[in-house]
């Protein structure tokens, strides 16, 4: 059997996940550790704690894997988001003289696009590829000619050396490796959304701790991404202000609060209409800006562990006439859930089965790692005396004669 493993480093926590290829909802082993003051608004931020909570939290996994009779753990996927995440999009022509598109030229169409940015950020993916032939869409093109090709992608930019060069640091204290890594919020999306709710045209909105992820869906594809440098932390903050502490006021934001509730004389509902206000006034100020504000037909998918805050959806609901559907069953796991969905590789190692006395601990040792059927030893009834005796001499000289018969076999299998 094969395995996924992933890794989601929030602000607020760290989340590491087990699940079966098979069935990749059926989550077999989990762990989580408070990010403490490690990661900032999804980027590593103190280098050293962050290094030991990681190690700490695949520690814990391990623990619970064996609990579970796992196999080992090799290696992880890694979801990478982070300020400063964001997409452009690009375009790049190609005149093909009536010759046929074929997947090699697909490849050099998605090297070749470009776009600017600023230098800051590195290219992390080239997704949502549109291939116009002759001016018609076709979303498969291989095997067709055409005159003229035009390929489209949405480049996503943000940071990503630094933050994967610690990870595979931190993970390789515990010999763990990094198996690949995929954009956060195309992992999100990946959980969450329909595919209804793709085509339709849709916005996603994963109202996290330090950041609010906006990514726009329409005809299938990742139209439009960007972070919003604000979440459920600023909210905890500001409430700080009634002479609270921070974990005071997330419990009091967790268990009182609720946005817009009418009540003007609440002082906590005050401060959270305010900041939640902000943030999603800057939403919305990014759909305008990427364009797509009549197309969102099937509206609003609400994600991501700040989301449980209640009135939110409301409150979008009345801030535009589009449907609003937030994510009840864990929210915050919408994240590593998808990464599970994303990932490929057997992230677990296949232990062989070991072989058992005589003949067959020969045919385990002859044939190596190949797991070899072995016949268990049936109990046999205690026998006394001088009969005890006779049956061990007897026992003796079969076992011989048995080593005997397998040196020959190994030494003409060598021969």
């Amino acid at each position: 059997m094969e395995y996924i493993a992933a890794l989601d480093l929030g602000t607020s926590k760290m989340i590491a996940m087990v699940a079966s290829k098979t069935n990749r909802h059926k989550i077999l082993a989990r762990a989580q550790i408070e990010s403490g003051d490690s990661i900032r608004r999804g980027l590593i931020y103190k280098t050293t704690e962050a290094s030991a909570k990681i190690a700490e939290l695949i520690r814990r996994l391990k623990w619970e894997m064996k609990q579970m009779h796992l196999p080992a753990l090799m290696q992880v996927y890694v979801g990478i988001g982070g300020q400063g995440l964001h997409t452009k999009a690009c375009s790049v022509e190609k005149d093909l003289n009536g010759n046929m598109v074929n997947d090699e030229l697909l490849d050099e169409l998605r090297d070749e696009c470009q776009a600017d940015s600023d230098r800051s950020f590195e290219v992390i993916d080239k997704v949502s590829p549109e291939y116009y032939l002759d001016g018609q869409l076709e979303l498969q093109p291989q095997g067709i000619r055409c005159e003229k090709l035009d390929a489209h992608f949405q480049i996503i930019f943000g940071y990503y050396s630094k933050f994967k060069t610690e990870v595979e640091r931190a993970l390789g204290k515990e010999t763990v490796k990094v198996a690949d890594t995929f954009v956060s919020p195309i992992a999100v999306a990946k959980e969450v959304l329909t595919e209804r709710e793709r085509e339709r045209g849709c916005a996603l909105i994963e109202f996290g701790a330090g950041l609010t992820y906006l990514s726009i869906y329409k005809s299938g594809l990742l139209r439009y991404l960007v972070v919003i440098p604000l979440g459920g932390n600023a909210i905890t903050k500001d409430i700080c202000s009634m002479d609270k502490t921070e974990a005071e006021a997330e419990k009091l934001k967790i268990n009182e609060g609720c946005v817009q509730s009418g009540d003007e004389a609440n002082e906590l509902n005050a401060i959270i209409d305010a900041r939640t206000d902000e943030i999603v006034t800057n939403i919305f100020r990014q759909i305008e800006i990427s364009g797509y504000g009549e197309d969102l037909k099937a509206g609003f998918i609400l994600t991501g562990g700040a989301s449980r805050l209640k009135g939110l959806d409301s409150l979008l609901e009345q801030r535009t006439d589009k449907p609003v559907r937030r994510i009840e069953d864990n929210p915050e796991d919408s994240c590593i859930r998808g990464l599970l969905q994303l990932g490929n590789e057997n992230c677990l190692k296949e232990i062989a089965t070991k072989s058992w006395g005589g003949i067959w601990g020969a045919a385990g040792y002859l044939f190596g790692d190949d797991k070899v059927e072995t016949p268990k030893p049936e109990k046999q009834p205690k026998v006394k005396g001088t009969l005890m005796k006779g049956i061990k001499e007897k026992a003796g000289a079969v076992a011989n004669k048995a080593g005997a018969v397998t040196d020959k076999a190994a030494k003409g299998l060598f021969d």
